[in-house]
């Protein structure tokens, strides 16, 4: 039982520091092809991967104050840390987000989306639906909402519904005691399929559209359409999963030093944002150089190493 604590843990603080390095790039996401093969290879399983681990450790069923803990871990912090981020970008002058609580910004649609995961895994699972049955019906749902055009972009509608079967997925596997590092089992193999990966989105970045990994806009906002746009979803799909259980893979399965960090994940993911948006106040992307870049990386440590070590309990 450690090891696998131990091995989730790790999971998840690779998964952040992918996460943090994804969003320290990001403002210059289009200066550099680099840059733009970097971002879309992070975001092709980093957001699939802590949504699979986040449905591995959900809890079924509608226990004594389920209700309760969903408001206070996930919705009443969205409102409070999304209001305050507003206010953040705005006395640093950054961004151009409003105070509008039914568009969740930046990081935050994640905590709105766990809240409704959370439910909709508790009613699929009292209702005793078949979760393999389940899932097969979200990814179809997901590749079929991308037509709906007329579907609000209020409360990240479409982002919920494409990642939710990575929720659902690592709740099954939970179920059949599965073991996500299983699935590809040469460390060797699962670092080749990466490395392709990177390659395919190298000689192919022009072709790659961001918005297809951010998973919140319709086939239309991607100028796509027909039988094909619904192909392209699927495809994405499969290049995720593959992607995720690659990593999951690679991942050391022993305790670390650092080991400890994982644990407070969460914590970082929706705390980091604020100092990435300082940066961005203070020009530091403005006539970027090499040692800049190089920078970045001392800068992520940094970042998770101090967001990592306190525990905000609501969070965790």
């Amino acid at each position: 039982m450690k090891e696998r604590v131990s091995y989730f843990d790790n999971a998840k603080l690779i998964l952040i520091c992918f996460v943090v390095l994804g969003h320290l790039i990001e403002p210059v996401y289009n200066s550099t092809q680099m840059n733009g093969v970097v971002m879309n290879f992070i975001y092709l399983f980093h957001m699939p991967a802590f949504i699979f681990i986040s449905g591995y450790f959900a809890k079924a069923g509608f226990e004594e104050g389920w209700m309760n803990k969903i408001i206070k871990r996930y919705l009443l912090p969205y409102l409070c840390l999304q209001l305050l981020f507003i206010a953040y970008t705005k006395w640093i002058n950054v961004g151009s987000y409003q105070f509008d609580l039914s568009i969740p910004y930046y990081t935050f649609w994640y905590l709105f989306a766990m809240a409704v995961w959370s439910i909709t895994l508790k009613i699929v699972t009292v209702a005793k639906l078949n979760i393999k049955t389940i899932l097969v019906g979200s990814i179809i749902i997901g590749i079929l909402v991308g037509y709906l055009d007329i579907l609000p972009v209020k409360f990240s509608v479409t982002r919920i519904v494409i990642f939710f079967p990575y929720y659902l997925m690592g709740y099954y596997f939970k179920e059949h005691h599965y073991q996500p590092q299983d699935i590809i089992k040469s460390k060797y193999l699962a670092v080749f399929i990466l490395a392709v990966m990177i390659l395919f989105l190298w000689l192919f970045d022009r072709e790659v559209d961001i918005k297809w990994l951010y998973c919140n806009a319709q086939y239309d906002d991607m100028h796509v359409a027909g039988i094909g746009a619904g192909l392209d979803r699927l495809l994405l799909y499969v290049g995720q999963m593959i992607a995720m259980f690659s990593i999951f893979a690679i991942v050391p399965t022993k305790k670390t030093v650092y080991t400890s960090l994982g644990r407070n994940t969460f914590t970082i993911y929706i705390l980091h944002g604020f100092l990435v948006k300082l940066f961005v106040a203070f020009d530091y992307y403005d006539h970027m150089t090499l040692l800049k870049y190089i920078f970045l990386v001392p800068l992520l440590i940094l970042m998770v190493e101090l967001l990592g070590k306190k525990k905000i309990p609501v969070f965790n």
